[in-house]
């Protein structure tokens, strides 16, 4: 086919289409350019396909606010398609409307109103009154006037495009969602909030059922699409709520339950995909997903592919892949699918939680900003702020709710914080430096800033409480709360054992989980990460030692095979392909170095594409920090990992298990997964759907928790807490006060909390089921 051929243009342009709707803009703008450039040299000018092209970048410079690009797209996209099609016909309104857009973001607002009426009389002599380009253009004719200060008539426009929507598309269609949702921004804009709330529940109970029906037929980056809808949605509806009812008190759960039905959902969709992924054991479509999903990450974690013989395979994988997850989506009970969002309320979580107990809820959110009155042009963005609820037992119907304030303040003091309880930035294992005064004293003051900023406004509901559940959100996923001080130096640890769980959802959904049946723990320590090939007079070419041994993890890998009374799998035979093969150990012990890698920006990325043709000059950095799968750039290293990073012929990416590897582990009935390495529970952080990363995949493979650390660990302190933590495990304490106790044996010796107070443990957080004695 080659890369130039007419279909990857038209692959691009739906990729562009894909990244649009996700707010990945720039690589929007390439696929967009690139599939311009591709068909610009076979097509004459005014073809109607590179008028469409032209259309899609017009909407994708409004999105950016860049008013002359879009406007002069849209121009030459209007231009074309008169041309090529009449001046009447529908495909001129279309590229007018777009017009229309890139006008009011000039604020050229009579041109806007002139190409949305003009839109508008094509519809109609097109189609006739009920018809959804109408609609279309009633909407866009709403907007115009909203940007222009004219509220009121955008609200009689809205109004009459409503009442055509639930004629043309009926009451619980998405498209008539959408003009509730607009009429609710509009109502908010004029000051009636009664009118905007009653507005955006319409649209939320639409956007409930179409949510139920088209998560459970869509991919992975469909499903992305319509999350992205509905987590603005919801930001609507919680800034109304809000206004509505000031914050710092118990309030009605009615934002609360909102959340609830919108954090982490896509989330939950996976999860029920790969549990009846798994529970179709030895069925051929089963096994054929997974060969496909093992293959195409080794291929890309092996390097980006660049030449024709690898390009054209792993495009005929992913597609075969992609059809594949479609039909098995297709095939599972669409009652499994309801009742993800079913039912889901406050009452619930609060009969799960004991009498000291509480759940924090964080989200993030951007604050909606109402126009006043008569304003003109672009709306002002809001800022992105933190937003928390408590939830505890016997508060039925209410819930503590707090603003934390902005997310860049929080945000900055995380990283700030994480620099330095690590020394400095980029630190390496096993050389954490002991606490200087100085240090000490940095940490005290940024940590108890930190926790005055979170925590400050949630002390009356928290008081009294010693059990603490989090689902954190964004960048609150960083730090791990119980190493937290006051200004005293007393950490809130010290009063409370602290566990996580992705959303509040999940005690519900534990609370009904079946028990599951023990069986044979797997430990795996200490892997020859060179593999034997690299060995001293074995090889003229040095290995790349992007992995160094951790001598420490032989000697834990074997105390903990001891007290599970199995036979770790050390060196050469701590293999990828050993792994995979298990199905749902007890207890899962990995004692090897995690990796993460943030994403290379792509501007600089794409240049280093363009200008690197040497495949020796990348770097093992390199190509991982350019994947755009944050699961692909997460991982852990097993035998033969610096042989897969290195530039030798031999190298092949087995000695890495990445995220996206993980998902393919059949891990029902895996009590808990213990990942001793540095950084297993950092990934990418994405707007509503948490961290995409190593410890979430586990959980999605089935795991009830995963224990996990969020900066490097010092070796030898990390064997000894780690022996102390099974050690009260096999003995029946539960998971969170086995894991607070064992930091704390640590700290006794060394107080610095790098050094023992890394480690999290998200989700189950009760004893071991089916403990017996080793």
């Amino acid at each position: 086919m080659g890369l130039d051929h007419p279909d990857v243009a038209v692959t691009l342009n739906n990729q562009g289409a894909l990244f649009r709707r996700t707010k990945r803009f720039a690589e929007a703008s390439r696929s967009y350019n690139r599939s311009l450039s591709i068909l610009s040299r076979m097509l004459p000018a005014g073809h109607p396909y590179l008028a469409g092209l032209r259309n899609n970048l017009a909407i994708l410079q409004t999105e950016l606010r860049n008013a002359e690009a879009a406007s002069d797209h849209a121009r030459v996209a209007a231009a074309a398609t008169r041309t090529a099609f009449g001046e009447t016909n529908p495909y001129v309104a279309k590229a007018l409307l777009s017009q229309a857009g890139s006008d009011i973001l000039a604020e050229r607002f009579d041109e806007a109103e002139t190409a949305a009426k003009e839109a508008l009389t094509i519809a109609r002599s097109a189609y006739g009154e009920l018809h959804n380009e109408v609609i279309n253009a009633i909407n866009m004719l709403s907007v115009v006037y909203n940007a222009s200060g004219r509220q009121e008539e955008a609200i009689i426009a809205l109004e009459n495009a409503l009442a055509l929507a639930l004629k043309v598309f009926g009451p619980d269609h998405v498209r008539t969602g959408t003009i509730y949702r607009n009429l609710g921004c509009t109502s908010f804009d004029l000051g009636d909030k009664v009118a905007a709330l009653n507005a955006l529940r319409k649209a939320d109970d639409i956007l409930d059922k179409s949510l139920r029906h088209v998560l459970s037929i869509s991919d992975e980056p469909q499903r992305m699409l319509h999350l992205v809808d509905a987590r603005s949605q919801m930001c609507i509806h919680l800034s109304v709520l809000i206004a509505m009812e000031p914050l710092g008190r118990w309030i009605s759960s009615e934002a609360m339950r909102l959340v609830l039905r919108r954090k982490l959902i896509g989330l939950d969709y996976a999860y029920v995909h790969l549990h009846s992924l798994n529970a179709r054991s030895g069925d051929y479509k089963q096994a054929r997903w997974r060969e496909l999903q093992l293959a195409i990450a080794q291929i890309q974690v092996a390097g980006t592919p660049t030449d024709t013989q690898t390009v054209e395979p792993l495009a005929a994988m992913m597609t075969e892949f992609a059809q594949l997850d479609r039909e098995i989506i297709y095939e599972i009970p669409s009652q499994a699918w309801a009742n993800l969002i079913a039912n889901v309320n406050v009452e619930d979580i609060q009969n799960t939680l004991g009498a000291r107990s509480a759940l924090i809820e964080f989200v993030q959110y951007e604050r909606y900003v109402p126009r006043t009155t008569g304003s003109k042009g672009a709306r002002a963005a809001g800022a992105m702020c933190y937003l928390a609820f408590v939830v505890k037992q016997g508060m039925s119907g209410v819930v503590w709710a707090a603003d934390l304030g902005e997310v860049s303040e929080i945000d900055t003091l995380i990283e700030r914080y994480r620099t330095v309880l690590q020394g400095c930035d980029g630190l390496i294992v096993d050389e954490l430096p002991m606490s200087t005064n100085a240090t000490v004293t940095a940490e005290v003051t940024l940590g108890a800033r930190l926790r005055q900023l979170i925590f400050g406004s949630l002390l009356e509901p928290l008081e009294g409480i010693d059990d603490l559940i989090v689902a954190a959100d964004g960048a609150l996923s960083r730090i791990p709360f119980s190493i937290l001080p006051d200004e005293d130096g007393c950490r809130l640890g010290d009063v409370c054992g602290i566990s996580y769980v992705g959303c509040g959802r999940d005690l519900i959904r534990r609370a009904v989980e079946p028990e599951a049946t023990r069986a044979v723990s797997l430990v795996v320590a200490d892997p020859d990460y060179d593999y034997g090939l690299f060995s001293e007079g074995q090889s003229s070419k040095p290995v790349d030692k992007f992995f160094t041994p951790l001598p420490g993890t032989r000697e834990e890998g074997q105390a903990i095979a001891e007290m599970l009374g199995v036979n770790a799998l050390f060196g050469v035979d701590a293999r990828k392909d050993t792994l995979l093969s298990q199905k749902h150990p007890w207890i899962l012990h990995l004692a090897t170095h995690g990796f993460y890698f943030e994403m290379t920006k792509p501007d600089e990325f794409e240049r280093w594409v363009q200008t690197s043709h040497d495949r020796s000059l990348e770097t093992a950095s390199d190509r991982l920090a350019g994947l755009s799968n944050p699961l692909l750039r997460s991982g852990i290293a097993l035998a033969g990992a610096n042989v897969g990073l290195s530039n030798d012929p031999r190298s092949s990416s087995g000695g890495l298990l990445t995220a996206a590897e993980v998902m393919v582990l059949d891990l029902r009935g895996t009590e808990m997964v213990v990942l001793s390495a540095c950084e297993t529970g950092l990934g990418d952080s994405f707007l509503g759907e948490g961290m995409f990363g190593l410890h979430r995949s586990f959980l999605f493979a089935g795991a009830k928790s995963v224990v996990v650390s969020l900066w490097p660990v010092p070796d030898a302190e990390t064997c000894d807490l780690m022996q102390e933590f099974y050690r009260l495990l096999l003995t029946g304490a539960p998971r969170v006060e086995a894991l607070r106790r064992a930091q704390e044996t640590v700290r006794a010796r060394q107080p610095d909390p790098a050094i023992w107070g890394g480690f999290i443990l998200q989700g189950e957080r009760r004893p071991l089921q089916h403990l017996v004695a080793s």
